[in-house]
Parts: structure tokens; C-alpha cells; sequence
């Protein structure tokens, strides 16, 4: 090492050689174990001061009203806002998916039915806290578009939930496989119908 880098790394660290330790060494002894009176390297005191410089920078930032993480995401919440109002097609869910038929799609769509609908509908689709999706009656009214709507918004007073919010939300592909086999459950069997309900008569 040249005596400029040598020069540079003794006063960048402060670090006594070996042959010098004596001069720093204290009186302390603890079991054979003596202190060295070394002095902080002065690149990390100036790393602290730098540190304390910045922390000040961004108290006065924060506490003086320039700057604030709520007033950040407020501001950006609102841009979204804007932004979504401004282009609406961009954001609005389409209602209108056709009923799928494929053996692939109604298997993908009993699997989610049975985890988080069986609980209402009974497996079989014959009904017990929510209505027989076998009968040729509908509460809410028939086909793809009305099937999947109160899947995807839920009906209010009901304990039918919105399935496209909240916890264990189904996406809408998900909610198309499950729409379509609550289609498909049509005129068939289940081993203990309920009572058909509502008004609205949509054939099997």
C-alpha cells in the first residue's frame, strides 16, 4: 500500500498499528482482558452526523405540513378517482359472459361451488339456507347474466354475500365457472329438494 493510501486509511479510521496499542492502552483489566482507548473511526461519526442531518430534514418535512404519507395517499386515492369517473369503461365489469359448457370449466366451477357454496346450496344443488338451484324457479331471476350477478353482488337482507369483494373474493372467471355450473345443476336430482321459491319461471 502507498504512504498517500496508508496516509488516508489512518486518518479515515483512526486505527492504531500494533506497535502502538500501548500508548492507548487503559489500566482497566478484566481477567488478563486490558482496554484499548480507541476513539470513534471518523467515517462512521460522519455517517452519524449525515444520518442526524437527514432524520432533522424529514422531521421538519413531516411536522411542518410539506409532507405526510396520509396527505400522499389521500391525494392519490382522489387521482384514481378521477381517473376511474374519467374512463368508466375501463372499470365496469362485464355482466354479459356467456355460460360455459366445456366439461374442463363446469368441473372448475363445482370445485369452487363446493368449497363456498355447498355450505347454503348442499352439494347436490338441492337448497337448504339458500334456495334449490335444481327447480326451474328463481328468486332473483334465470339465465347467465342474472345467475352470475348474484354471485358477483349478492343479494342485500340474504346471506348470500357479494363473491367479488372481501375475504376469499372469487374472480370473474371463477364466478363464470361457478355461474355455469349452478347452470348446468338444472333439472337435475338432488336427494333432498327444498321447496321451490320465487316467481320467476326460467325452463329447464
Amino acid at each position: 500500500m502507498s504512504n498517500k493510501k496508508k496516509s488516508f486509511w489512518a486518518n479515515w479510521t483512526k486505527a492504531h498499528d500494533i506497535e502502538t496499542e500501548e500508548e492507548i492502552l487503559l489500566d482497566h483489566n478484566y481477567d488478563g482482558i486490558q482496554e484499548l482507548d480507541n476513539v470513534l473511526p471518523p467515517w462512521w461519526v460522519t455517517g452519524f452526523i449525515i444520518t442526524v442531518i437527514i432524520s432533522i430534514f424529514y422531521y421538519v418535512k413531516i411536522f411542518s405540513g410539506d409532507y405526510r404519507q396520509e396527505d400522499e395517499l389521500k391525494a392519490e386515492i382522489a387521482e384514481f378517482q378521477a381517473y376511474k369517473k374519467a374512463n368508466p369503461e375501463l372499470f365496469k365489469e362485464n355482466y354479459d359472459l356467456p355460460a360455459l359448457t366445456d366439461a374442463a370449466a363446469i368441473a372448475a366451477g363445482k370445485e369452487i361451488y363446493i368449497t363456498n357454496c355447498a355450505a347454503c346450496h348442499l352439494a347436490d344443488g338441492g337448497g337448504l339456507v339458500g334456495p334449490n338451484l335444481t327447480d326451474n324457479m328463481w328468486k332473483n331471476g334465470g339465465g347467465m347474466k342474472n345467475v352470475f350477478t348474484v354471485i358477483s353482488d349478492g343479494v342485500p337482507n340474504t346471506a348470500m354475500r357479494s363473491w367479488k369483494s372481501g375475504g376469499g373474493a372469487l374472480t370473474a372467471d371463477q364466478r363464470q365457472k361457478v355461474a355455469s355450473f349452478v347452470l348446468s345443476l338444472q333439472g337435475t336430482t338432488p336427494a333432498n329438494p327444498k321447496a321451490a321459491e320465487g316467481s320467476i319461471v326460467w325452463p329447464k
